[in-house]
């Protein structure tokens, strides 16, 4: 086991977060909230955002989910977000707390462009629900559960296989709400982009464009392994019916 797989299942890996997360407030709320062309990709966790910005770090700068922790803590804070792009003063950000709160992002960010990359809903709940519930074995303290998914998932999405199929039922529900309003927002928003991430290949020149940035097309970037686990079809939860139209109208 290495040093770090030991400390996320020590008792001090929280204490740990709350430390560097403060010192790194400190330095975030001394910034002026001067403004900055940032570009984003605020799509949910489990969209390939770290794909993304492997496309691009070579070329400028890049960052995936900066200042995670501090600012899943501080998300209702818009001052401490304009503060904190400015401090960060990125060329993109990949960072997939954003996703559900574009309205926030638009306080701070008005004319920034976003690019949201999109999986089809049923293989997005699947892979969320195999990755977070997987983690429940490897780490003390799921902050990205806590601070972020607990607003919109009830029961707690990292418990999934420890519930009864009722309650199973109820996260799937959920996961599907969030997947609609993510998209829903985006859709209504004239400053952003959709990229189907089956098809982000084909999309490299209309990415660039948009952001108004390089895309490095020989770059090879890593992408994470989910959890294996069988196939979760979301019919066997919840009533499709009801939620098709939506689902399709948002689909790309």
């Amino acid at each position: 086991m290495s040093v770090s797989e030991w400390l996320v299942k020590s008792p001090f890996h929280r204490p740990g977060l709350e430390l560097r997360s403060r010192w790194e407030s400190r330095r975030v709320m001394s910034t002026p909230p001067d403004p900055v062309r940032t570009a984003y990709c605020i799509s949910p966790y489990k969209t390939g955002t770290t794909f993304l910005s492997g496309l691009f770090n070579s070329r400028c700068r890049v960052e995936h989910e900066p200042l995670h922790y501090g600012t899943l803590k501080r998300l209702d804070n818009v001052e401490y977000l304009s503060r904190r792009a400015a401090y960060l003063n990125l060329d993109l950000e990949c960072s997939g707390f954003f996703a559900g709160e574009l309205s926030r992002l638009r306080q701070f960010a008005p004319e920034a462009p976003v690019v949201y990359l999109q999986r089809p809903p049923e293989v997005w709940v699947s892979s969320v629900i195999s990755y977070f519930s997987g983690l429940s074995s490897k780490i003390r303290y799921n902050y990205v559960c806590r601070l972020y998914f607990d607003r919109y998932i009830t029961p707690p999405l990292d418990r999934f296989e420890q519930y009864s199929e009722e309650d199973k039922a109820k996260v799937v529900e959920a996961l599907l709400q969030y997947w609609v309003r993510v998209y829903q927002e985006a859709s209504m928003d004239k400053r952003t982009l959709v990229v189907p991430l089956d098809r982000i290949t084909d999309h490299l020149s209309d990415m660039e464009d948009f952001v108004g940035l390089p895309v490095d097309r020989g770059a090879q970037p890593w992408k994470r392994t989910n959890i294996s686990r069988p196939d979760l079809r979301l019919e066997d939860y919840v009533n499709m019916a009801p939620h098709r139209e939506k689902l399709d109208s948002l689909t790309v």
